[in-house]
């Protein structure tokens, strides 16, 4: 069974996830600020991060950052209420940093509201293998 760990501040949010991913199939673990996802990563070793930007104690850029040393080969989708972000654009943020998200560094891009049916998509593109064409 794949593992999801989920940064989210929102605990409505989090049971929303941990609903519609646990529905699908995944285990889903919970970290309610960014030094928890932090943590429960190191720990825990799963298969993708779903990751909220704004957060206390430790907002999603230097979660990401942090997770990027550890392992840069576990895929890490973003959910944020930013609206305009997306890879490759350089993102300021509220207490003024400024990062430059790279294409390696994230799977998805997912803004909130969420899109249940896009969630579910994005999950499954970056954790289930392709099926392979059989050969003739």
């Amino acid at each position: 069974m794949k593992r999801i760990l989920v940064g989210e501040d929102e605990s409505s949010v989090r049971e929303l996830y941990v609903e519609i991913l646990s529905e699908e199939g995944y285990e889903v673990l919970t970290a309610k600020d960014g030094r928890e996802t932090c943590q429960k990563f190191r720990a825990e070793k799963p298969d993708l991060v779903i990751l909220d930007i704004k957060m206390p104690g430790m907002h999603g850029f230097e979660v990401l950052e942090r997770i990027r040393k550890l392992d840069k080969s576990v895929p890490v989708i973003i959910c944020t209420a930013y609206q305009k972000m997306q890879t490759n654009t350089p993102v300021s943020t509220s207490d003024g940093g400024y990062f430059h998200i790279s294409t390696p560094d994230v799977a998805a891009f997912i803004t909130k509201p969420i899109d249940i049916n896009r969630l579910r998509a994005e999950v499954k593109r970056v954790l289930e293998p392709k099926t392979q064409k059989k050969r003739v």
